[in-house]
C-alpha cells in the first residue's frame, strides 16, 4: 500500500507527475519528433538544395566583399596623448630619411585614444614630428631662447632636452601600407 501512495500526484517530491502522465506524453513527443524530421527532409529536397547552394555562395561573396572593403587605407594613423586640452589640434610633419617633406598638416583629435589619419605614401624609413597647436595660430610658438612653448613629440620616442633629435634617432621602419604611431606630447621641461 505504501508503494501505491508514492504514485499519487504531489505525494512524492521526486515524482511531480503520476507515472501514467509519461505514458500519455510519449505519443505526442514522438509525433513532434517525426514531424520535425519530415520538415528537415522537406527543406533538403533536391530542388531546394540548389537554391541553398546559391544562397550559400551569395553569402560567402558578401562576406569576402565586406572584408575587402573594410581594409584600411594606406597611410599613417596616429594617436596623441597628454595634450593640454581635448579636442586638440595637432600639427604634424612627415619626413623621409633624406629630410624631404612628405606631408604637413593639421589633425583634430577628440580624445587621447582618438586616431588621426594622414593619407601619404610612406617610404621604408621615415620620421614624424607633432605638436599641439593649443592657441590655433598655425605655428609652433617659441620662447625667448627658441624653446617650444607648446607640447610636442617625435617618432621613435626620440627626445632631446631643448632641441630637435638627430634624424637617425627619430626614423622608424614602415610596418606595412598602414602604419600606426602613438605620441606622448611633452612640454620642453618634461
Amino acid at each position: 500500500m505504501k508503494s501505491m501512495e508514492s504514485l499519487k500526484t504531489n505525494s512524492n517530491p521526486a515524482l511531480p507527475f503520476t507515472a501514467t502522465t509519461q505514458r500519455y506524453l510519449y505519443p505526442s513527443m514522438k509525433k513532434s519528433w517525426i514531424r520535425s524530421k519530415q520538415m528537415v527532409r522537406y527543406w533538403l529536397k533536391k530542388e531546394l538544395r540548389s537554391n541553398m547552394k546559391t544562397r550559400t555562395v551569395l553569402l560567402l561573396f558578401a562576406f569576402f566583399t565586406s572584408a575587402v572593403v573594410a581594409q584600411e587605407k594606406p597611410g599613417l594613423y596616429f594617436t596623441c596623448a597628454a595634450a593640454d586640452q581635448y579636442p586638440a589640434r595637432i600639427a604634424y610633419e612627415i619626413l623621409d630619411a633624406t629630410e624631404q617633406r612628405l606631408a604637413v598638416g593639421f589633425a583634430e583629435i577628440q580624445s587621447p585614444v582618438d586616431t588621426a589619419y594622414v593619407e601619404v605614401q610612406l617610404p621604408e624609413r621615415f620620421m614624424v614630428q607633432v605638436y599641439e597647436d593649443a592657441n590655433r595660430n598655425d605655428k609652433l610658438d617659441r620662447g625667448l631662447f627658441t624653446q617650444p612653448l607648446e607640447r610636442y613629440d617625435f617618432s621613435n620616442k626620440a627626445w632631446v632636452f631643448l632641441g630637435k633629435p638627430d634624424l637617425a634617432d627619430a626614423l622608424v621602419q614602415r610596418q606595412g601600407a598602414a602604419h600606426y604611431l602613438h605620441f606622448e606630447l611633452k612640454d620642453v621641461l618634461d
